[in-house]
């Protein structure tokens, strides 16, 4: 990473990493802001913030039944099934919403944390559009809900068409809301959480 002109950060405030690498981007010799990688390996413990008893670990990425092998640009990947990567970043919302409502953070901490986990939410409905990869399977999502005793992300779920980002979403992709509450609705369903 240093190679490539990326600069380690002490602790990530953004994320569950291990290490937080960051570059600045020019556009000319102005400053445009920074490129932010965060990276971890499979024996990081993925813990919520909020109960750190309760982790998503990332080595389930590696399990053969969550991994698909999808063509990008005529290139094929290994990538986590849409239920997983659907949980990491609900995980990532709860994580950066707990951020948001007990840190101390300078005001462009948070700010840079707010935009991150709206992301998060417009990602999740992205995630749950099937034009996307196709539907997502509630049964998977449910297993792997219960398998690491996560009952509760399904507040996240359910809370996901009051978010302003993923309004915000269904406008710029031109989905009626109800169309996300049905998905949502077949998704809580299908997984029994």
């Amino acid at each position: 990473m240093q190679a490539n002109g990326y600069v380690r950060e002490p602790e990530s405030p953004f994320g569950a990493a291990s290490e937080s690498w960051k570059k600045p981007v020019y556009d000319g010799t102005t400053r445009i802001d920074d490129i932010y990688i965060d990276a971890c390996d499979f024996d990081f413990k993925n813990v919520f913030r909020e109960d750190p008893a309760r982790e998503l670990p990332y080595s389930l990425c590696i399990r053969k039944e969550y991994l698909e092998r999808r063509a990008i640009d005529g290139e094929y990947f290994w990538v986590p099934v849409k239920e997983l990567l659907f949980l990491y970043k609900a995980k990532a919302a709860r994580d950066r919403q707990y951020i948001l409502a007990h840190d101390r953070s300078p005001p462009d901490v948070q700010q840079r944390v707010q935009g991150k986990m709206d992301k998060d939410h417009s990602d999740l409905a992205a995630l749950l559009d099937p034009i996307y990869g196709g539907a997502m399977n509630g049964s998977t999502l449910g297993d792997l809900i219960t398998q690491h005793d996560l009952s509760f992300m399904a507040d996240t779920i359910k809370n996901l068409p009051n978010q302003p980002s993923v309004m915000d979403y269904t406008r710029q992709k031109e989905t009626d809301i109800n169309q996300l509450l049905i998905w949502i609705e077949r998704l809580v369903s299908d997984s029994a959480i």
